[in-house]
């Protein structure tokens, strides 16, 4: 497996304690730097309202198998949680695409910290993503 970053989070949260547990508990503003080399992977996402941004969660474990989510008392299996501590730290938030200048994007509803490696970036499509909803 060769996963390879296209992007990174260049105006995010100072630190970890300083990040909201999930983005769409805050509003605040985030700036991601797509990589010269996927620029072009860019064209057409100025029309996207709502963007879906995978990104990896360097600052975290990734011994952990069991989690304690907030206002429960007992740790449960990291697959049934959103704790960044995992195998695998991948970060998911979906954001508001703010606006797009070159290979800049604002985003608001990002939880990433400055220097998170931004792994994806997909369109967030209602029908698709939450059937149900």
């Amino acid at each position: 497996m060769n996963l390879v970053p296209v992007g990174v989070v260049v105006e995010g949260y100072r630190d970890r304690e300083s990040a909201p547990r999930q983005g769409i508990f805050e509003s605040r503003l985030s700036k991601i730097m797509i990589y010269e080399e996927f620029n072009e992977g860019l064209e057409g996402l100025e029309n996207c309202r709502k963007i879906t941004v995978l990104y990896w969660l360097h600052l975290s474990r990734r011994d952990v198998l069991k989690a304690k989510p907030p206002g429960e008392k007992m740790k449960r299996g990291v697959f049934s949680t959103r704790s960044p501590e995992r195998p695998n730290p991948i970060g998911l938030s979906v954001v508001e695409l703010v606006s797009m200048n070159e290979n800049i994007l604002t985003v608001r509803h990002l939880d990433a910290v400055t220097g998170t490696p931004v792994i994806d970036i997909k369109p967030f499509i209602r029908e698709i993503d939450c059937p149900d909803v």
